[in-house]
């Protein structure tokens, strides 16, 4: 039982920070880091896209908007627009496009919704009536966008609307922090609507250069974001738990070993008898030895392959239920589970070692003496 919760807790873990992993080159779209304005002014941007250009150590550097809109039926969502490098340069992988865009590439699909101020690309998430959403692929859509974006969303004035037609759908697997629609900064509409708006700078660090680049920003008292922070928050976190939780589990693995060498203990002392018997007819200290020693490495073996197997076939079915809308894929962390197995296996060895061996040194006069 030990085992299976700890194959458990060993896989569902691994997927995750696998995920997270993965996720570096699609949270912020492959960029590595955002500097954020907010529309209370609260971290006003005291940079400009040309001077963050020209920062030693900081590249790809594009704007954007990020706006919370409602349709009729009131239900909120995000709007992203982005400049030309956020179309050119993001690692967001489409899943599919209107018959018209089929045939192009991501590239390609990305430009057409840049050149196209009406053109819309959305995340999968969107398509998705479980999610309280039914946009769909080619479908022209009007977005209502009020005078408090952000805040109660009570009494709300609308103070503009945007009109876009979907083009394609982003594939869950790579879905970022553009949680809704992504539009070009090309859309009229949005010039009157920027101050209602989260405005911002997302960028590339040149490798070995984030510690320069944080320097200029916190010069500047900027508000920014690296995505690899976020990474290793979340690894750190998950890695935090399984630890706490392993480290009782392990405790009682320690326990169900000590169990097993007890049982061997017992076995030993209730088999005497035939241990004298044995030894009568021939067998030698070797082969009385061999018969407890394989005996209790069986049970181990099976209890471990029977732990393994069905830890892995329920972190499936878990991972089914909890990971699959995420774009994780199932992994098994191998590597992993063969040096658990080997060290509980390993431990067990010698615990079972010296029932065993005091078995074999039992003479046949003393064994059937001591049950007579």
């Amino acid at each position: 039982m030990v085992i299976f919760i700890i194959a458990i807790l060993t896989i569902l873990p691994y997927i995750q920070q696998e995920h997270l992993k993965s996720s570096k080159d699609t949270l912020f779209a492959g960029f590595d880091g955002v500097v954020v304005e907010m529309p209370t002014n609260i971290f006003p941007i005291k940079v400009t896209k040309e001077e963050l250009s020209k920062t030693d150590g900081i590249k790809d550097v594009g704007e954007f908007y990020f706006l919370k809109a409602h349709n009729k039926q009131k239900e909120d969502y995000a709007i992203v627009f982005g400049s030309k490098e956020f179309f050119t340069k993001n690692k967001i992988k489409i899943k599919s496009a209107i018959d018209e865009f089929k045939n192009l590439s991501n590239k390609e699909i990305w430009l057409k919704a840049y050149n196209n101020p009406e053109y819309a690309i959305i995340p999968e998430r969107l398509t998705d009536p479980k999610y309280g959403y039914n946009f769909e692929l080619g479908k022209t859509y009007t977005a209502f966008i009020t005078s408090q974006s952000f805040g109660p969303n009570q009494n709300e004035t609308i103070i503009g609307t945007i009109t876009f037609k979907i083009i394609a759908i982003t594939s869950k697997i790579s879905e970022s922090l553009a949680m809704g629609p992504i539009m070009s900064l090309n859309t009229p509409a949005i010039e009157k609507l920027k101050k209602e708006a989260i405005h911002g700078y997302f960028f590339s660090i040149l490798p070995d250069k984030k510690a320069d680049v944080i320097n200029y920003l916190k010069s500047k008292n900027q508000f920014y974001i690296f995505v690899d922070d976020l990474l290793n928050l979340g690894l750190k976190t998950s890695q935090g738990m399984v630890s706490i939780f392993n480290s009782f589990l392990y405790f009682g693995l320690m326990v169900g070993i000590i169990g097993i060498a007890i049982t061997m203990m017992k076995a030993v002392n209730e088999r005497r008898r035939v241990i004298g018997m044995l030894k009568a007819i021939g067998f030698t200290k070797n082969m009385i030895f061999l018969s407890f020693f394989i005996e209790s490495t069986i049970v181990i073996l099976l209890g471990i392959i029977i732990g393994i197997s069905s830890g892995t076939f329920t972190s499936y079915l878990i991972f089914q239920r909890l990971f699959a809308d995420s774009g994780a894929a199932f992994k098994i962390p191998y590597g992993n589970l063969s040096l658990m197995a080997f060290a509980f296996y390993l431990i067990s060895v010698i615990f079972i070692y010296l029932p065993s061996k005091s078995a074999s040194k039992l003479s046949p006069n003393e064994a059937m003496r001591s049950l007579d």
